[in-house]
């Protein structure tokens, strides 16, 4: 019997046509399958690693990170993650990163928590929460981002926007001032 270097634990999902078991480590915390089916991308205590469905080929996307809430883009080509990284000021950013690239790019600081989310189908736009309150689109092959609306005293979270990309619904609730 082969000894492992690390614990690992079975993470199950639901590919195109069955449901899958893949062997990841034990330190992997959220997994989410790309649009496509081919890759699955996991969230580790300190890293994004893409793999394919058999757990085959991993891949390091990003790494030396604190926290991190990734989406796939519908198009399976980027990660958009809000996180925290151990070279940035501490505070969570919204990153863009392709695959086959290493080297995310912080589109915008002081984010929420919270996974940003892609707009349907073809993910030009992606929204995202600020801890002050608003909603925010971001156009990628741009850079151009645009605030949606504000909310003065209130944590904004669970973004999704329609099946045809022209709403977007959230969840506020109101935090009393200090």
């Amino acid at each position: 019997m082969r000894k492992l270097s690390q614990p690992h634990r079975s993470r199950r999902f639901a590919g195109r046509s069955s449901l899958r078991t893949l062997r990841a480590p034990a330190s992997s915390s959220r997994t989410r399958g790309s649009p496509d089916g081919r890759l699955v991308l996991l969230t580790t205590r300190d890293a994004l690693v893409a793999a394919a469905v058999d757990g085959r080929h991993p891949t390091t996307i990003v790494s030396a990170l604190i926290d991190a809430h990734a989406p796939w883009s519908p198009t399976s080509n980027r990660i958009a993650f809000s996180g925290v990284t151990l070279a940035g000021d501490r505070r969570y950013s919204l990153y863009l990163v392709s695959l086959g690239s290493t080297r995310p790019f912080r589109v915008a600081s002081d984010v929420v928590a919270d996974a940003p989310t892609w707009s349907p189908p073809d993910g030009r736009s992606l929204a995202f929460a600020t801890w002050d309150g608003s909603v925010r689109i971001v156009t990628p092959a741009t850079g151009e981002t645009r605030t949606l609306t504000e909310l003065r005293n209130a944590e904004i979270r669970d973004l999704a926007w329609s099946p045809d990309g022209d709403d977007l619904a959230f969840v506020a609730r109101e935090v009393p001032e200090d």
